[in-house]
């Protein structure tokens, strides 16, 4: 995670202590009904497109802006799905870092003719993964929790990880 201007000011004065932030997800499909995980730099396991939401931006501004700057891609058909908080939401960074994530949560579309990108910054990977095989995936609390509350991750077992982001057959 690469935090914001306004967050490091708020941690020039709570050091590493607990932030109640909120940020915006997305749940990008590709027209074969894929969902796009991605790879943060920071952490080992899959998670969703998103981030913080800055100062004098809307959920849906937010969400728009950080699939855009993390993977190139220009969704469409954004649409609230729900909004999640409280301790299943919580991520403890490398750095130290703790946070409590309110999240707005957006299905959206990529164009059929984009592919993301990481971008060498935040993500470092990214792979397209059909739903069924969702449970596949070694991914962070914060995103199975949420996979799970919206029904789209029954299991929670782990992941073989095959080339190219691919899950293997089990």
């Amino acid at each position: 995670m690469v935090p914001s201007d306004y967050v490091r000011r708020l941690r020039a004065h709570v050091g590493h202590d607990w932030l109640l932030l909120p940020s915006a997800v997305a749940l990008v499909e590709r027209q074969s009904g894929e969902l796009l995980l991605v790879r943060q730099a920071d952490m080992a396991d899959w998670s969703l497109p998103g981030g913080a939401i800055e100062l004098g931006e809307t959920p849906t501004q937010a969400v728009v802006r950080e699939v855009a700057e993390e993977t190139g891609l220009d969704i469409e058909e954004v649409e609230l799905v729900t909004v999640v908080g409280g301790p299943r939401y919580q991520v403890v960074y490398a750095s130290g870092d703790q946070v409590e994530y309110t999240s707005a949560i957006y299905r959206s579309r990529c164009r059929a003719d984009q592919e993301p990108v990481p971008d060498g910054v935040e993500l470092v990977e990214l792979c397209w993964c059909p739903p069924e095989r969702l449970a596949e995936y070694s991914m962070i609390p914060y995103v199975q929790n949420l996979l799970a509350d919206l029904g789209l991750l029954a299991d929670t077992t782990g992941c073989r990880q095959g080339a190219a982001g691919s899950c293997e057959d089990a």
